[in-house]
């Protein structure tokens, strides 16, 4: 009963995120990997690696009780249009109690590009940030109760508190990359968990995550046992494993 009362908290953010259109492959790349890939803002091509730039935490983990896979059948309907039915973001479901104590943090340096008031009230805003040295990326952080003068337009540092957690669902993070080459889809949605550098990775594996793959459903595994959805809302959570328990 209490688990069940747990995922409904987090399908909370489903009837938030109907009311905003936005979004932020397994792969690897070493820490702050740069290069000409996608240096002007031209699209990257994520077949050449993707770069591993989050170099702070975006939440106080010690806070956190579990995390969404990417692919999962949490929450609601979140993809691009290379796939469809499944969340490609990551919740992050608080410990009992502490949800409204979680502060929230930039995990790169970078500038605020857009923030939009979240579609129910009380339930903080969607902050977008793109990252120095980066900007075919964006971190996409949702249900923030802003701290006072985070604004658009703003250059943060990475691991600055932007402020904290808004209510009492779950915190999520999308990541967005511009695709170079794709006009027909020019985006896609790829795993936090990818964009971070192995010092912020230490601190899951410390908390019990092995590795950056248990993170992720594969393409190929959710093709495998699909979810249905009606429009945004999945009918079923599907029968692959949906969350990573931390310790």
């Amino acid at each position: 009963m209490r688990r069940s009362l747990l995922n409904s908290a987090c399908l909370v953010s489903f009837l938030i995120t109907l009311m905003l259109v936005a979004g932020c492959g397994s792969g690897g790349g070493g820490d702050e990997q740069n290069g000409e890939n996608g240096e002007d803002g031209d699209g990257w091509d994520l077949s050449q690696g993707i770069p591993r730039f989050a170099d702070s935490n975006y939440i106080e983990l010690e806070k956190i009780s579990r995390i969404s896979r990417l692919r999962s059948g949490i929450g609601h309907d979140y993809s691009d249009c290379f796939e469809s039915c499944r969340s490609m973001k990551h919740y992050f479901q608080a410990r009992e109690g502490m949800a409204l104590s979680i502060e929230i943090f930039s995990p790169v340096e970078g500038d605020i590009t857009r923030i939009d008031q979240e579609g129910l009230s009380d339930s903080g805003s969607q902050i977008r940030i793109r990252p120095t040295g980066y900007p075919d990326f964006t971190c996409i952080i949702f249900h923030v109760a802003l701290s006072d003068g985070v604004s658009p337009g703003d250059h943060v540092t990475s691991g600055q508190q932007l402020g904290t957690h808004a209510y009492l669902g779950c915190s999520d993070i999308a990541i967005e990359v511009e695709i170079a080459n794709h006009p027909s889809c020019p985006w896609q949605l790829i795993s936090y968990f990818e964009v971070m550098t192995d010092a912020v990775f230490q601190e899951y594996q410390a908390a019990g995550v092995t590795s950056r793959e248990q993170m992720i459903i594969s393409q190929a595994e959710r093709d495998a046992d699909p979810l249905n959805c009606t429009g945004e809302t999945f009918g079923t959570p599907g029968t692959i494993e949906n969350w990573v328990t931390l310790n």
